[in-house]
This record gives C-alpha cells, sequence and structure tokens, in this order.
C-alpha cells in the first residue's frame, strides 16, 4: 500500500482528535498526540522514499468518480520535501513540548500545527491544480492561526498574513481557471502535452505565478512577512520560516519545468533571478541592521529564500539539458533542504538564546554562550550552513549553484552568491561577538530543553554535507529535462 494517502488522513484525523482534546482541556494528551504523530509521518515519509527510489515517480488513485480524477504523485523533489518536512516536524514537536515546560505555550497550537503539516503534505503530493488552491487555503488559515496564537501585536500581524495568503490563492485560482479554457485540463500529469503556447496559457501562468511569489513573500513582496514571523510563538517559527514559504516556491518550479516549461521564457526567468538577488542583498542588509534576535533570523530568512529563486534564472529557456542546467537545479534543491534544516534549528536556537535573555534584544545576548552553551552552537552551526561553508549541506548547495553560474556564464549569479554569503557570515559574527563577551553568567534551567532539539537538527545540516550522493541520486526521479532528467 501507498504511503501517499496516510501523508494526508493522517494529520488530518490527528488535527482533529487534538482539536478535541484541547477543547476537553486534555492539553498533555493533545501534546502527546501530536509528537506521536510526528514521529509516525517521519515513518511515513522515509516508506515514500523507499516507493520513489527506484523509479519513475509514485503514484495513487485518491478519487476516481464522476468524471473527476483526483492522483496523488511523488517524484524525488516532493519525496524530498516531505521527509524534509516529517524531520523538522519531529524535532519541532520534541522543541514544542520542551517549550511547554518553560513559557506558555496554548493549546490550539497542536491542531493548527497538525493541519499545517497536512496542508503542506498536500500541496507537495497532489496532482491537480484546483486540489492545489485547497491545499494553499488551508496552509494560509493555519499559518495565521498559529502567528495569532502569539497575542497582543501578532493578532494584527496574523490578519495581513490571512488577507495575504487568501490574495495570492485567489490570483492563483484565476490563473488556473484560465489554464483550464486553454487546455482543458488541470492535472498536472495532462499538462505538459496539453498546453500549446498561447497569449491565454501565458497569462494563466503568469497569475498563478505572481499569486504564488506574493504568499513565497519574494522581494519586494515581502511587506507582510517580518512581522509575522518575528510575533509568532517561538515553537511556530520554525515551521513557518523553514518550511511554509518553500511550499509556494516547490509548486512556481513543478510549474514551470514539469508541468508548462513549454510557456517558459528566459526572460521571465531572469526577472525571478534578479528579485531572488535583490532578496539576497537586501535581506543581509537588513539582518544586520536588526536589534531583535528573532528579527535579524527572520530577515536572514528573506536573504536565504533569495537563492532558490536564482534557479529559474539558470533553467528558464533552456532547450536541452546542459551543465549549467545540472547544477543549477541540484545545487538549488539541495540548498532548499539544508536551509529548512538550518533554519528551524536558528530559530529554535534562537528560541533558547531569547528565553535565557529574559528579551528579545541582540543586546541581551551578552555572555549568552555561558548561560546557554548549547543554544550559541546550534546557533551557530546553523550559520555556518547558511554562510555555506564545509562541512555543511550549505556548502555543496552553493558550490553547485556556484558551478552552475560559471558554465552558463552567469558571472552576476556567482557574484551574488558570493556577497550573500559575506553578509550571512558579518550578521552571524555580530551575534556570537555578543555571546561570547564577558558577563555574570547566570545558567537558564531551561535552555538545555529548548536548546538539544535545536542542536539536533543543525547537526543535520553537517551530514547533508556528507552524505550528497544519496539526496542527489533521489532528485534525478522526475528532475526536468533541462536538467537531464524525464518527468
Amino acid at each position: 500500500m501507498s504511503a501517499l494517502p496516510w501523508l494526508l488522513a493522517l494529520p488530518l484525523a490527528a488535527a482533529g482528535i487534538t482539536g478535541a482534546l484541547v477543547r476537553l482541556r486534555r492539553e498533555q494528551a493533545a501534546a502527546a498526540l501530536g509528537v506521536v504523530t510526528s514521529l509516525v509521518l517521519l515513518a511515513l515519509a522515509l516508506v515514500l522514499v523507499a516507493e520513489v527510489a527506484p523509479g519513475p515517480a509514485a503514484r495513487h488513485r485518491l478519487l476516481d468518480a464522476g468524471g473527476l480524477a483526483l492522483d496523488l504523485r511523488a517524484d524525488g523533489l516532493a519525496a524530498l520535501l516531505v521527509v524534509v518536512a516529517a524531520v523538522v516536524g519531529v524535532v519541532g514537536a520534541a522543541y514544542a513540548a520542551g517549550y511547554r515546560r518553560a513559557a506558555p505555550l496554548p493549546g490550539a497550537f497542536w491542531p493548527w500545527w497538525l493541519l499545517l503539516t497536512a496542508a503542506m503534505n498536500g500541496v507537495f503530493i497532489l496532482g491537480h491544480l484546483f486540489a492545489l488552491y485547497v491545499a494553499f487555503e488551508l496552509v494560509g488559515v493555519a499559518a495565521a492561526a498559529l502567528v495569532a496564537l502569539g497575542g497582543g501585536r501578532a493578532l494584527r500581524s496574523a490578519r495581513r498574513y490571512l488577507v495575504v495568503a487568501v490574495a495570492g490563492s485567489l490570483v492563483f485560482l484565476v490563473g488556473a481557471a484560465l489554464l483550464y479554457a486553454a487546455t482543458g485540463t488541470l492535472a498536472l500529469a495532462e499538462l505538459p502535452g496539453q498546453a500549446e503556447p498561447s497569449l491565454a496559457a501565458g497569462v494563466a501562468l503568469g497569475l498563478m505565478t505572481l499569486g504564488l511569489l506574493a504568499t513565497a513573500a519574494l522581494f519586494p513582496l515581502h511587506f507582510w512577512l517580518p512581522d509575522a514571523h518575528a510575533q509568532a510563538p517561538a515553537p511556530a517559527s520554525p515551521l513557518l520560516s523553514a518550511l511554509v514559504l518553500k511550499v509556494y516556491f516547490y509548486v512556481v518550479v513543478v510549474l514551470w519545468f514539469q508541468a508548462l516549461p513549454q510557456l517558459v521564457t528566459a526572460a521571465a526567468g531572469v526577472v525571478l533571478g534578479v528579485a531572488g538577488a535583490a532578496a539576497i542583498l537586501w535581506g543581509g542588509v537588513a539582518a544586520l541592521t536588526q536589534r531583535s534576535v528573532k528579527g535579524l533570523v527572520v530577515y536572514s530568512t528573506l536573504s536565504q529564500m533569495g537563492y532558490l529563486w536564482l534557479i529559474p534564472a539558470i533553467l528558464a529557456g533552456q532547450a536541452e539539458p546542459d551543465p549549467a542546467g545540472w547544477f543549477g537545479w541540484h545545487g538549488g534543491i539541495y540548498y532548499a533542504i539544508t536551509h529548512s534544516s538550518a533554519k528551524a534549528a536558528m530559530l529554535m536556537a534562537a528560541g533558547a538564546l531569547v528565553h535565557a535573555a529574559g528579551a528579545d534584544r541582540l543586546v541581551r545576548l551578552r555572555g549568552a554562550a555561558a548561560r546557554a552553551p548549547v543554544a550559541v552552537f546550534a546557533f551557530a552551526l546553523a550559520g555556518v550552513n547558511l554562510v555555506g561553508l564545509p562541512p555543511t549541506g550549505g556548502f555543496v548547495g552553493k558550490w553547485y549553484l556556484l558551478s552552475a553560474a560559471v558554465a552558463g556564464g552567469q558571472w552576476w549569479i556567482a557574484a551574488v552568491v558570493l556577497a550573500g554569503g559575506g553578509l550571512t557570515a558579518a550578521y552571524l559574527i555580530r551575534v556570537l561577538r555578543l555571546a561570547f563577551m564577558r558577563s555574570e553568567p547566570a545558567p537558564d534551567p531551561a535552555a538545555p530543553a529548548l536548546a538539544l532539539p535545536a542542536l539536533g537538527l543543525a547537526l543535520v545540516t553537517v551530514l547533508l554535507g556528507f552524505r550528497a550522493v544519496e539526496v542527489l541520486a533521489l532528485l534525478e526521479v522526475g528532475a526536468p529535462a533541462v536538467a537531464g532528467g524525464a518527468t
């Protein structure tokens, strides 16, 4: 039996049960069910990898009634993102359980967190554009609800988050409707053979892309994100910054390079690449100017996500596979995977540091290495990955991106990658300099419980630096033609 339907059914059922438990004021039971569900989801994700690894992509017919067919599908990229979401979910559940003992965490966190997990899995494995629209709506609602749990100013940020998410989803839906009028299908597997280059199809793809870019917070459409992510409860931040933004990036990649590559032009790819480059540089500079720990990490997220949007500039418009396409695809996706682990680790470590300092202010990190040494080490190790230094997976991803830029003669991409690494190093050093300043040490008894999950994810980035071969081999399953694969 395929793992695909269970990746949707299990977290949805668990979200309903934990919601009922919270209503009954059985929050401890809800937390326990959340942790157990995350472990089972990780096991299911590994089963999915075993299904996909031999090739071809895994498929499962979820619905076939009244002329409507709905398939679940997973190629190498989808399977990897499901695994990444499961790994971050397991560690995030452990972090949330530890956080509950150190600071208040509303019981409603667990049903919303599980609903968000189900919705993200849906985006990764659903094979129909209307079903993806429904999943987008659930992602937006659940993510906004998690932000709202922060209370106070977070409520306003959550409302703005929800408005942007719903508006982006509706723009995507309009584009999907136009595409259906032009092709007669919304099934991802059928679009490559049905969508002929035309004005209507091009406008449809443009609208869907615009809706996705707004919800992905790509510069300059990022205005809503910093406050929302910074004000969310600490256990929610890893999911929001490390995973949710990649949901929308994933669908752009699928549309542009697997479902509708015949509609994509090199000029369009350069536009996204330039926006990504601006995000890298602007986000890095903004992170350097922040006075709060979470603010620094959030703007770092905006910067690091920019690397992923360099992929369209490398791949778009290519007619035949070449070294630039291969390095661009594998390097960009590999960096997305390592970024998820590193960013979640950094946010968890930041939560531990803020708890130890008693306030979310950078100046309060003086002496943090004495108060919370494990958290500081985890933060530093995650930062090394984001800089792109060996032996982390971030080095592999950035090295491949540089190789793609050189092979394709796109030197501006190489310059941006290197400059972004320098900015990342600068704001990482700023934090560590404060952490190692002398002060009167007052160890935080809650710090180890909050920092150990962060350390675990930071070590995953090191593991990815040594075991890239297996991940890259899985990415070959269903890779786009311009990257040397056959979808």
